[in-house]
């Protein structure tokens, strides 16, 4: 029998962790394919969709130089959808964080499974699963992962829209004939509850931390902050005002350098963030004169996000952020987030991260003290992922 022909795709800079350790782990031969063209959501039409999906290229020509170093033959860059039908067209197993899945209609390809690897488009996967026959699965890190992303969905999607679905539904599987609502339906079988992203975090755990902060120039001697700048979009912010963003922040900085902090700064710096509004915003923290150095790449295995985790001794979140929620909390680092007034947020593992003090709004004697009490139960709670059990769920 021959070896399974399988695909990871990547648009963005944030899934370039995702295969990076998808191809280290890989039990047969992994190619990543780089979808670096626009294009417009093939479902709109089909599925009566109000709001037009897309992707287009987001990665600069250093962050696919880069993959080259790092894949070489195995690495694909499709420039337009005919490289991206040939890249596909000998596929078994197609992996992506999701986006593609909601934007290109399955083409005649011989593709026998599709795996979204995070619930990111959560709403718009379970909207489409129907069209890919029992051939679409969605990855969720732990049980308490897939009861939030189903919750979420249902919660946060209008009536009309789930009984739009569920009609979808009715016509491709006809023992749903009876079903009065899409709550009734049994999605657990189009999810796979295992993930990958805590095999970073066994790697680096092999790692001495004081190599890795030699490799980077970074002192032996001082405490470590990475901060995370970037403001968040205003649904999701912890701020009520730009002006209340800065303040805290600034003052937050300052105190870690008072306290002889060594403070690393690393900003997104993709095609699709560069001059948005968030990073925008958060420009002016980096020209306070407290920053020591700015690390904003993605290079290395594990990729350089979770390397920075790893070493840091706290992370320092100007506003909530998924590196908060993924990689601090894999890497068990304990996060400040400066806010005045609490806001319930739309992240549920951010929640829980405030909830348990694994993240905190004020850096106090023994505010890491108290994060490290709960992080490791509430990093269970999230990411109870086997990158085994997971490669097993994808092949089988």
């Amino acid at each position: 029998m021959k070896d399974p022909n399988i695909v990871c795709l990547v648009n963005m800079q944030r899934q370039i962790p995702f295969a990076k350790i998808l191809h280290k782990t890989c039990p047969y031969k992994l190619k990543i394919v780089v979808t670096n063209f626009s294009a417009g959501s093939e479902f709109t039409k089909l599925l009566q969709w109000r709001k037009h999906k897309s992707f287009s290229p987001c990665l600069s020509s250093e962050d696919i130089e880069g993959l080259k170093e790092d894949f070489g033959s195995d690495l694909t860059v499709c420039n337009n959808s005919s490289d991206y039908n040939k890249a596909l067209s000998n596929c078994d197993i197609c992996l992506s964080d999701g986006r593609e899945f909601v934007v290109l209609l399955p083409q005649a390809f011989k593709i026998k499974k599709y795996i979204a690897l995070s619930t990111a488009y959560i709403s718009r996967l379970l909207h489409v699963l129907p069209i890919y026959n029992g051939k679409l699965f969605i990855t969720c890190e732990s049980e308490a992962n897939y009861k939030n992303a189903i919750q979420s969905y249902y919660s946060n999607t209008l009536e009309s829209e789930k009984s739009n679905v569920l009609n979808i539904y009715k016509k491709i599987f006809p023992n749903l004939e009876d079903c009065q609502s899409l709550e009734d339906v049994d999605l657990s079988p189009f999810f796979i509850k295992s993930g990958f992203m805590p095999e970073n975090y066994n790697f680096l755990k092999k790692i001495k931390k004081d190599s890795i902060k030699k490799e980077l120039g970074i002192p032996l001697d001082k405490k470590v902050a990475l901060f995370s700048c970037r403001k968040a979009i205003d649904s999701h912010s912890f701020f009520s005002s730009n002006e209340e963003f800065i303040l805290q922040n600034k003052k937050a900085l300052q105190k870690l350098k008072d306290l002889g902090y060594y403070i690393i700064s690393r900003s997104r710096t993709g095609g699709n963030d560069k001059g948005s509004k968030q990073q925008s915003s958060a420009q002016p923290l980096l020209n306070l004169g407290v920053i020591d150095k700015e690390i904003n790449s993605f290079d290395s295995f594990p990729s350089m996000v979770y390397k920075l985790c790893y070493i840091s001794d706290l992370l320092l979140l100007a506003d909530s952020s998924a590196i908060g929620t993924i990689e601090g909390l894999i890497c068990n680092t304990p996060c400040l987030l400066p806010y005045n007034n609490l806001k319930n947020n739309q992240d549920s593992i951010l929640n829980d991260m405030i909830e348990n003090k694994v993240c905190f709004n004020e850096l106090t004697p023994d505010s890491i003290d108290k994060a490290y009490n709960n992080i490791d139960s509430v990093r269970e709670k999230w990411y109870s992922g086997d990158i085994n059990i997971f490669w097993k769920n994808v092949l089988s």
